[in-house]
């Protein structure tokens, strides 16, 4: 099982590598007049959103949970090449959660013997090729496809007694990216950009606990 998913990874990122290729191959074939490349830094903040479903949860906690959707701050860092105006590519970084927190009660012959908590942190590096619409010279629509190599690290904790225990997991996962947005041009080559991105399903069943994540972020980005 585990080959099976290293293949589907392997798969994914040359699936997204060969996109940006033939983008930029297109793209190449520009007609003159058209605005030369840029690449661009950027900085974002917003918030995330988890949805955790609690029956996936049970046996990570050793307690019963109940579904939940969270959400927490998050901030991300780009950087991106825009071949023209219309297609680009770009790179990205993402802490998704900072972390997501939730505590149930430990149960031990229907009676409150403690409680169990959790600290849920989510990152992404993401690779994505990115296609934009200008609505005249300032604005753009835009979105965006790509793989996020996401990470899970739970710890869970269990008090009862007065004594703590404390555990650790981790996992790795790589989902499909998708995303929306949309752009103003301030002068001096300063762009805010708000957008939404998808992030797919992270963690797994019998280690972390597995949440659907999404990220709303307000980003400055800084062409050269």
């Amino acid at each position: 099982m585990r080959n099976r998913g290293m293949v589907r990874q392997l798969l994914l990122a040359g699936g997204v590598a060969t996109g940006l290729l033939g983008t930029m191959s297109a793209s190449a074939q520009q007609a003159p007049g058209t605005p030369a490349a840029s690449v661009y830094f950027g900085v974002g903040l917003g918030a995330s959103r988890a949805a955790f479903k609690g029956s996936e949860f049970t046996p990570v906690l050793g307690s019963t949970a109940s579904d939940e959707t969270e959400t927490a701050g998050s901030f991300k860092f780009s950087t991106g090449f825009r071949v023209t105006r219309h297609v680009g590519f770009e790179l990205s970084a993402a802490w998704l959660g900072t972390p997501y927190k939730f505590t149930s009660d430990l149960l031990q012959g229907g009676a409150v013997v403690g409680s169990v908590s959790s600290r849920y942190r989510v990152s992404s590096w993401n690779l994505a090729g990115v296609g934009r619409l200008p609505l005249g010279t300032k604005v753009a629509l835009q979105g965006k496809m790509g793989a996020a190599f996401t990470r899970v690290e739970n710890s869970v904790s269990i008090t009862a007694a007065g004594l703590t225990s404390t555990t650790r997991e981790g996992k790795a996962r790589t989902n499909f990216l998708w995303g929306l947005g949309a752009g103003y041009e301030f002068a001096n080559g300063v762009e805010l950009l708000l957008e939404y991105e998808s992030y797919g399903q992270v963690g797994n069943n019998d280690e972390t606990g597995r949440a659907r994540i999404s990220l709303v972020t307000a980003n400055m980005l800084f062409k050269f």
